[in-house]
């Protein structure tokens, strides 16, 4: 059960990281895509569309990704805990996007294509050597 929490709480933090990862790739990008907007604008539109997006992601992706971490966390141990929970993270996330993408909602394959599908990708594998920086963090990514 300790185990369970610990996924969980972890898990969590893993999204608040690619939360603010992705608010700042949005920052970066939306004024090389939209010349005329102003700067205050930009800065609300990238925040919005990093929250909603990962708001939708915690919805749908996350009942089938907590389950499947907490099995490979149980079942397979590397040496570099650190490396192990990055190639999980991202792979789970690209592995439930194909799943949406091509079985559950198959209207949804031209996401792959847009910008925000690969700052997930950056976001989901930086995310957990980010978090590492965090002592706590470091401390529970030894216990899990």
């Amino acid at each position: 059960m300790k185990l369970i929490f610990k996924c969980i709480l972890y898990s969590l933090s893993l999204v608040l990281t690619e939360t603010m990862i992705c608010i700042i790739l949005f920052a970066i990008t939306l004024p090389f895509s939209q010349y005329l907007k102003k700067i205050y604008e930009l800065r609300l539109e990238s925040i919005g569309a990093s929250l909603g997006l990962n708001a939708i992601r915690l919805l749908f992706y996350y009942p089938i990704y907590i389950t499947v971490f907490i099995y490979l966390m149980k079942h397979l141990n590397v040496e570099n805990r650190v490396v192990q929970i990055a190639f999980i993270n991202c792979g789970l996330y690209i592995f439930i996007s194909l799943l949406y993408g091509f079985i559950f909602m198959p209207g949804t394959k031209e996401f792959f294509g847009a910008d925000f599908f690969y700052f997930l990708i950056i976001a989901t594998f930086s995310s957990p050597f980010i978090l590492n920086r965090i002592p706590y963090c470091k401390k529970l990514v030894k216990e899990l």
